[in-house]
């Protein structure tokens, strides 16, 4: 590790799904855990159980950068689960509505021509 403090969100395996550097208040970290947890479950393909833990994020700490993140990963969590790019569309919209100078409403944006 290259700065302190860094903390990581690992698997039973070791294997990294969140990192968060730097100071965070309270809250912006408390919503970094809950967004860690939310991916451990996407990058274990328990994609339902990733959408509810990404609805908690965006319900619980919408003041947050992990809410802007967990709107994405849920459209695409959800996206996987139905196969229909409407979802991806829906994280476009509400990015782009609530969060329009997010990084996360840039990456999404693509999904406003579906």
């Amino acid at each position: 590790m290259k700065w302190t403090p860094t903390f990581l969100v690992l698997d039973q395996d070791g294997r990294e799904h969140h990192r968060v550097v730097g100071f965070l208040p309270p809250e912006d970290f408390v919503a970094q855990l809950q967004l860690g947890k939310a991916k451990l479950f996407y990058d274990q393909d328990r994609l339902e159980k990733a959408t509810s833990e990404f609805q908690m994020v965006i319900d619980r700490f919408p003041k947050t950068a992990a809410a802007e993140e967990a709107i994405f990963l849920f459209g695409v969590a959800n996206y996987k689960r139905a196969h229909q790019a409407g979802e991806l569309k829906k994280a476009w919209e509400r990015l782009s509505r609530d969060y329009p100078h997010s990084e996360w409403s840039r990456k999404a944006r693509p999904y406003s021509a579906l």
